[in-house]
């Protein structure tokens, strides 16, 4: 039996808080808490996640409700002995759902995969949900509304300045209600000239001033906005730049656009129309006591035609807020058709189905139309009742006004400065209810914005950040990954050692895992078992950047940005001399075409270099490659879209591009390959045999076919 001083419940504690970016010390919590040997009690666990910046609450799962859970793992769960383990997700494969488990007891680095029997066997049902508790302020918080306050807290000076001047014009508002009171109970009444003409005076000065006023609040808002909108901006683009790349492979172009298009809106809504309303809310403190001094009763109807706004705009609200979800799916849809067509144009029109593309245009614009005429008329429904009652207010204090003007309870000037001031009351009583609508679209926006903002990053969780020198050794430790959705391993245990300087080849079937190789060596996925070492330091402590700036890769497929083919070649060293990129392009063979272009390197490329060639285009992404002087380079099919010219000048140069680094090609075109130092033989996920072209044509049967295969034609 296992002692009971490893203290498992603070050991999986401390993990999840390191988890959630919290960087405290198992033996810390001991210390400070004075624990014993004994585990500790559930109500001591929330006491110090609350301490240690963590909201933490217990609860008592049945197996199903475990499965059930959607965005809250990791969960620390509590075994029967009292010991406890951190579930990290679920999996389900063919209807067999499991739960990941990392065990304290056992090695914290590996998952064990535990079916309902096996799980339930050892677990007493009770659990704790973790999760980081942010202040206000804290910029690193989980994306929400709340996201967006540390940005303009930043800028609390200009909003001081606003709020001063809103204020301000507030009380210059009161110039108007007592300018026609004043003028009717009193000038008219006594026919002074000389108080009229001191009276018009004195109300052009105050309209001066509140104009004044309103061009400084916008023009401080103005300049406000545009800090912020600068900032969240860039945080927003760094934030999607981080993600891990099998985030955009399996979502849509058009969905991550209109993801990123949601910013503005929700940034408008905060320092736009919910500012301004807030603002114009704080006239209720200056005018709602004035309403009620002029007339109690008139006073209540302006507060009775609020509240029923307010009931009209509640029983519409769920109904608005279910269009809305339809509305924004349809959108997406339609926005993803539009930019997946953009984005294959020449496919489209080389296949010749506009006809088709443009039908379910059609389809998908119809649908979304539809739905924004739904949600338009709960709008205009709205709207339309909230202007009614609106325009009603004025006329029914106006009638019962007048009955007391008729029982000489108010005087004339009184009611009409009253109709006045009402006005200035039930306008931003009117917008705070129409916040409620424009809050539901803001929400939603969030809610799109959020899947970008709080997916975790690419980098990994406790790197050390390391940046060793380099010099191309590739060790491959019994790695085993799978792609995320993926129930087919892409590598089974793959083990091999690459030599520094040399150039190695690697063939096999497709979905042999070549590829995969490749992309695992750039860090754009982490193993799911086994260690990756570069020089002999494991790639999980090395900083992820400096790693990908130390291997180059040429694909068989390379975009291309528009611009000059010198800002092309030069993007990943922007000090490149001419020189540099003049040698980059002999290296790579592409002097030769560059020199036949009209403005020579100055020329300019069309996006992805539509202008060019399928063998022009790779062999610029060759020499953008080796223009940092990476001491690895993978050439991923780099050959495939060459025709045989190119193909000859790029093995012609090999030799020159491989001097000084490791090189790695990937390729279905086993020639390229032939005087490789060593060729590796991948099969289903595993490396079947690895030796020189002559070697493997004598003892590998997957080698021979494939060679047999490219050359029985000869």
């Amino acid at each position: 039996m296992e002692p009971k001083f490893t203290h498992t419940v603070v050991q999986c504690l401390t993990a999840i808080a390191q988890h959630h970016g919290v960087q405290i010390n198992p033996d810390r919590i001991i210390h400070d808490y004075a624990l014993s040997n004994e585990e500790p009690s559930f109500p001591q666990v929330l006491r110090i996640a609350a301490e240690i910046g963590l909201k933490a609450k217990d609860y008592e799962f049945s197996w199903e409700t475990l499965l059930a859970q959607k965005g809250v793992f990791p969960i620390l769960a509590r075994k029967k002995d009292g010991t406890a383990v951190i579930v990290v997700g679920v999996r389900t494969e063919e209807s067999v759902h499991q739960v990941a488990v990392l065990d304290p007891l056992g090695d914290m680095g590996s998952l064990n995969l535990m079916d309902k029997a096996s799980f339930t066997e050892i677990w007493d049902g009770s659990v704790i949900l973790l999760k980081r508790n942010h202040s206000v302020t804290d910029p690193n918080q989980p994306f929400s509304l709340r996201w967006f306050l540390p940005e303009i807290l930043k800028q609390k000076q200009a909003f001081r300045d606003i709020i001063f001047t809103a204020l301000a014009m507030h009380l210059l508002g009161l110039a108007s209600p007592l300018f026609f009171q004043v003028v009717i109970d009193k000038v008219l009444l006594h026919e002074s000239t000389s108080t009229l003409w001191v009276l018009t005076v004195g109300i052009l000065m105050a309209m001066l001033f509140e104009t004044g006023f309103n061009f400084l609040r916008q023009t401080l808002l103005l300049a406000a906005t545009n800090k912020i909108d600068m900032n969240l901006t860039r945080r927003v683009f760094k934030r999607l730049l981080s993600l891990p790349i099998d985030y955009f492979e399996t979502t849509a172009a058009g969905v991550v656009t209109r993801q990123m298009q949601q910013l503005e809106g929700i940034r408008n809504f905060l320092t736009g129309r919910l500012f301004f309303t807030a603002l114009d809310a704080t006239a209720l403190i200056i005018f709602l006591p004035i309403l009620f001094m002029y007339s109690f009763s008139l006073a209540l109807i302006v507060l009775g035609f609020t509240l029923a706004i307010t009931g009209i705009i509640t029983l519409l609200l769920p109904t608005y807020r279910n269009r809305l979800n339809e509305l924004n799916m349809a959108e997406g849809q339609r926005q993803s058709h539009l930019v997946e067509t953009v984005h294959g144009m020449r496919t489209v029109k080389a296949l010749a189905i506009e006809p088709a593309q443009r039908k379910r245009w059609d389809q998908y614009s119809a649908n979304s139309i539809s739905r924004h005429f739904k949600v338009s008329q709960i709008a205009i429904a709205g709207n339309a009742a909230t202007d009614l009652l609106g325009k009603l207010l004025p006329i029914v204090i106006i009638v019962v006004g007048a009955q007391s003007v008729f029982d000489h309870t108010l005087s004339v000037g009184v009611l009409i400065g009253f109709q006045m001031i009402s006005g200035r009351v039930i306008s931003p009583l009117i917008q705070i209810v129409g916040l409620i609508n424009e809050y539901q679209q803001t929400a939603m926006s969030v809610n799109m914005l959020a899947d970008v903002m709080n997916r975790p990053s690419e980098g990994r969780q406790g790197s050390a950040g390391l940046r060793p020198v380099l010099q191309g050794v590739i060790t491959f430790d019994n790695v085993t990954f799978r792609y995320p959705g993926a129930t087919i391993l892409a590598l089974d245990h793959a083990s091999f050692t690459i030599d520094a300087g040399k150039v190695i080849g690697i063939v096999g079937r497709s979905g042999s895992g070549k590829t995969t190789l490749a992309k695992l060596i750039q860090g754009l996925y982490p193993v799911e078992d086994g260690i990756i070492r570069f020089d002999g330091v494991d790639a999980r402590e090395i900083d992820l950047a400096y790693l990908r700036r130390h291997v180059g890769v040429v694909l068989q497929e390379n975009f291309l940005f528009r611009g000059s083919v010198r800002d092309n070649i030069s993007i990943a060293k922007p000090d490149a001399t001419f020189d540099e990129i003049v040698e980059a392009c002999r290296v790579a063979g592409a002097d030769e075409f560059i020199e036949r272009l009209p403005q020579g390197y100055d020329t300019m490329l069309e996006e992805n270099a539509s202008n060019l060639s399928g063998g022009q285009k790779q062999r610029l992404s060759i020499a953008r490659s080796i223009l940092t002087n990476p001491p690895i380079l993978i050439l991923d099919e780099a050959a495939s879209a060459l025709d045989p010219e190119s193909e000859a000048i790029f093995i012609q140069n090999l030799s020159k591009i491989a001097v000084g680094r490791t090189v790695i090609m990937i390729s279905h075109r086993l020639s390229t390959l032939v005087n490789a130092h060593s060729i590796l033989v991948m099969h289903q996920g595993r490396l079947s045999d690895a030796g020189k072209h002559s070697e493997l044509l004598e003892r590998s049967s997957t080698y021979q076919q494939l060679w047999n295969q490219q050359t029985s034609h000869l």
